[in-house]
């Protein structure tokens, strides 16, 4: 079962990948929020969907997602955002003022 459950969820991320290219960020929110459902320990689905919210210019739920995700490390991993994720966020909160 787990097998197929990485699947899904590769495949999952790859058409949500696929879906913010096109621009078709709405539809590619619903699947990323789905696979932070299904998957709520995975940074991954955090950072697709700050990268959605920055793109839809929602900075309300950029942030929310922000926080949620060191809210999540912090709880789970007891561990501060990375670098990279405080980059990411960084280039998103620039993208929403521009």
């Amino acid at each position: 079962m787990n097998i197929l459950k990485n699947l899904w969820r590769e495949t999952a991320t790859t058409v949500a990948d696929y879906l913010f290219e096109q621009g078709r960020y709405e539809q590619a929110a619903r699947l990323g929020q789905k696979i932070q459902e299904m998957y709520p320990f995975l940074e991954e689905s955090y950072c697709m969907l700050m990268r959605i919210y920055a793109a839809l210019n929602e900075p309300f739920y950029f942030e929310k997602q922000y926080n949620k995700l060191v809210h999540m490390l912090d709880e789970e991993f007891a561990i501060a955002p990375s670098p990279d994720l405080i980059k990411l966020r960084d280039e998103c909160r620039k993208q929403l003022t521009e």
